[in-house]
């Protein structure tokens, strides 16, 4: 029984490439029964230009700055079997032109995505 992935900023270039791999049969065919691509921006399916596969569930409109009990909540009613994910990639990025902030930001949501 393979394990079911989960992939903050799938939209992006790395997740989208991660995504892409384990949709692929990476590391083996039956690593991952489930991929589970979150992202902020709506995407389709065609759209994402992904391998057609039953393992692939993409849940979009993620908003990783908003309440935590809504990111949760969403998560809970989104991702079917949630219960089941073994492994976490994390690629969520918001850019801001004050470093300063942009690592504040950046911080704020992986402590939210691991909580």
């Amino acid at each position: 029984m393979g394990g079911h992935a989960l992939v903050f900023g799938a939209s992006g270039i790395t997740g989208w490439g991660t995504t892409n791999a384990l949709l692929s049969d990476y590391p083996t065919k039956d690593a991952f029964d489930r991929v589970t691509a979150l992202t902020n921006r709506p995407l389709s399916v065609e759209d994402s230009q992904w391998p057609a596969s039953s393992k692939l569930n993409i849940v979009s409109g993620l908003d990783l700055q908003g309440e935590q009990a809504e990111l949760e909540k969403s998560l809970r009613e989104q991702v079917p079997s949630i219960e089941t994910v073994s492994h976490v990639y994390f690629f969520a990025y918001i850019v801001n032109f004050d470093p300063d902030e942009e690592v504040r930001i950046n911080v704020e949501i992986l402590d939210k995505a691991v909580t």
